[in-house]
């Protein structure tokens, strides 16, 4: 996890699944954003979050000087804006009655598919929007040979008792000359006799995991 400096203007915080890294920005309004300070974008990347500026490629009916420099510092890194005029402004001024688009979201493609935003109800106590941004899956479930799953209290254990007890008789007698082989003769006999009493159950999918 990487995130601004303690006590720069912008703030923002990164976090990475898999190979996608997703970044939260905070840029406080009536201020010039820095851009020396946002954060470095890699190949798979999505950053969203509470810009404060205005730009017209976002809804806004003019731009203003930070929206010029954040589109320029989108540019540098191949960002794309996801905005679609058809949703809901994601921010409803009380006192003004008008909505705006201060919260902004830009990427790049994942697994080769642009992400998209949808706009949702207003945050209780807010006058903010949420946004929900949708990816491709950044995990895949992975499938593989049935694992063994053990139940040791549906086994017959006075049928294992029974069995082993009977093993002294059958063991050869374990010297200097044959003991690796009286040792494997044990073990062998010892899994027989469970499987004897015990019907193993398998486990027909395992837990997904983050990616290949």
């Amino acid at each position: 996890m990487a995130a601004s400096a303690k006590g720069a203007h912008t703030q923002w915080s990164t976090i990475k699944i898999h190979n996608t890294s997703i970044t939260n920005v905070y840029h406080p309004p009536n201020s010039i954003p820095d851009i020396r300070q946002f954060p470095v974008i890699y190949d798979r990347h999505i950053v969203s979050g509470d810009f404060n500026c205005h730009h017209e490629l976002w809804g806004y009916q003019r731009s203003n000087p930070n929206g010029e420099n954040l589109t320029n510092w989108t540019s540098n890194y191949k960002l794309q804006v996801i905005y679609d005029p058809k949703q809901p402004a994601t921010f409803e001024s009380g006192r003004w009655h008008t909505g705006t688009n201060p919260d902004v979201t830009f990427c790049t493609e994942v697994n080769g598919v642009t992400p998209t935003r949808e706009v949702l109800d207003r945050f209780p106590r807010s006058q903010h929007r949420l946004s929900l941004i949708q990816t491709p899956l950044l995990f895949s479930f992975s499938t593989g040979t049935p694992l063994p799953r053990w139940n040791f209290q549906k086994a017959n254990w006075p049928l294992y008792k029974k069995i082993t007890d009977d093993l002294a008789n059958h063991l050869p007698c374990p010297n200097k000359e044959n003991i690796n082989e009286a040792y494997k003769s044990f073990t062998q006999r010892i899994k027989n006799s469970w499987k004897k009493s015990y019907s193993k159950r398998f486990q027909e999918k395992i837990l997904p995991i983050l990616g290949q």
